[in-house]
């Protein structure tokens, strides 16, 4: 049998090692890669184990694999069969490849709620560089998913629209109604997407207020009396919230109040 029979044997081995050794042996002499050698390494993109996905899409990209046809429509459907897993490294791989489809943004915000950071973060990564040039599926599908019931998934949304630093009504919108969530990683998200906005509605900032006098966790109203100083509102309008923060046993809030403001002297 050949070297690349071999390799390939090895790629499709019910051991995990052993499909490491061969893309380690892959990465180590970079050649372009046939379409079967090619779609030999997207196998491994199935498998759950994140430094094999890793290595499989360096592999492909050194090796030219994205070129392939086959390997491209092999992806694809991987966005939409199989299990997360699957989905996963399919989407990983086409995005780390330089393609975005808009096949790709199921699975992508499916990633957004998984409990690996390193997935959430990897598939945040991907939606805001493509956010751009893809704004036009990728927007929408991000503000539509604020409906889902996961708390990470809308968390991790918030994130990624305060990063693409959108000046819309309907993303203003968004971080408004996300500070009313429950959960407290959304409402702190919201926070820290409101106060990146150049302009921010009154309606917003009377939220900010509340919050800061009253939202039950402390993290929570730390951060909103640190915002009131970038959200719009006069100085007489905050001075009793800012007044009772400076006078807190919480040094953090203290603190806040003191940066809040120091910015609307600036400001």
């Amino acid at each position: 049998m050949s070297v690349a029979g071999d390799v390939a044997l090895a790629l499709a081995s019910a051991n995990l090692d052993e499909r490491r050794a061969a893309l380690e042996a892959l990465a180590a002499a970079p050649a372009m890669l046939d379409s079967a050698l090619a779609l030999a390494v997207v196998d491994c993109l199935r498998v759950p184990r994140k430094d094999l996905q890793r290595r499989a899409v360096d592999v492909l990209r050194a090796g030219g694999g994205a070129t392939h046809t086959v390997v491209r429509d092999a992806l694809r459907a991987g966005c939409t069969g199989g299990d997360q897993t699957q989905r996963w490294g399919a989407v990983y791989a086409l995005g780390h490849l330089g393609h975005f489809e808009s096949v790709m943004i199921p699975p992508l915000l499916d990633a957004l709620a998984s409990p690996d950071g390193d997935q959430r973060w990897a598939a945040a990564q991907l939606l805001v560089a493509n956010g751009g040039a893809h704004g036009a599926a990728i927007v929408p599908a991000l503000l539509g998913a604020l409906a889902r019931p996961e708390p990470l998934l809308r968390k991790m949304v918030l994130y990624i629209v305060r990063d693409l630093q959108l000046e819309l009504p309907e993303v203003v919108a968004a971080f408004t109604g996300a500070m009313r969530d429950l959960d407290v990683g959304v409402r702190l998200a919201a926070l820290s997407g409101l106060v990146r906005l150049e302009q921010v509605a009154s309606g917003a900032g009377e939220l900010v207020l509340t919050m800061a006098a009253e939202d039950e966790e402390p993290g929570v109203r730390r951060a909103a009396v640190s915002a009131l100083g970038r959200v719009g509102l006069s100085a007489a309008a905050v001075a009793p919230v800012l007044d009772a923060a400076a006078a807190s046993d919480d040094v953090g809030l203290r603190r806040a109040a003191a940066a809040a403001r120091a910015q609307l002297v600036k400001g």
